[in-house]
């Protein structure tokens, strides 16, 4: 049995609107990928800033006799 031209539309037009979602799904995980590295990153930072703290502590702990 052919298919009428209307049901070639509806599919084409749910193909269409699957690929544009599957789009949008990609789109969204990189964009909540970038925001994760960002936030690793950002951690990564601040433990190398509580390491300088830690040790510019036990400098100073030194000096005084601690």
């Amino acid at each position: 049995m052919m298919s009428s031209n209307s049901e070639r539309g509806a599919l084409h037009l749910f193909g269409m609107l699957g690929f544009v979602l599957l789009l949008g799904v990609i789109a969204f995980c990189l964009m909540e990928w970038q925001a994760v590295s960002q936030h690793e990153a950002h951690i990564r930072n601040l433990y190398h800033r509580i390491d300088q703290l830690e040790t510019r502590i036990k400098v100073v702990e030194g000096r005084q006799g601690f």
